[in-house]
């Protein structure tokens, strides 16, 4: 049906079958990977926290928000995009190991 078919339609349906397929396989090991830590009272208590305090919530994103940075200069500095070129950009100043 996905592979011989030269009706787009045909094809499109194929596609989304086998797409819905695949979050629903996925979605099964997701819950067969969390339904063990369900119960698990150290767990409840560490999301009881979160849900409770402001602060571990501030802490948390400021976490996830400084890891992103990192990888956005990395990925700035490991691809060249602050290499040098003509006369304006030789004066930029740029993070890392070629700035």
């Amino acid at each position: 049906m996905f592979r011989r078919s030269g009706v787009t339609r045909t094809r499109d349906l194929g596609r989304v079958g086998i797409g819905l397929g695949l979050m629903l396989i996925a979605l099964q090991h997701l819950l067969a990977m969390i339904t063990p830590y369900e119960d698990v009272p150290s767990l409840r208590m560490l999301l009881g926290a979160v849900t409770t305090e402001p602060l571990i919530d501030i802490v948390i994103a400021a976490g996830f928000d400084l890891g992103g940075a990192f990888e956005r200069r990395r990925r700035v500095v490991d691809h060249g995009f602050c290499r040098p070129r003509g006369r304006a950009a030789a004066r930029r100043v740029c993070p890392g190991p070629r700035g």
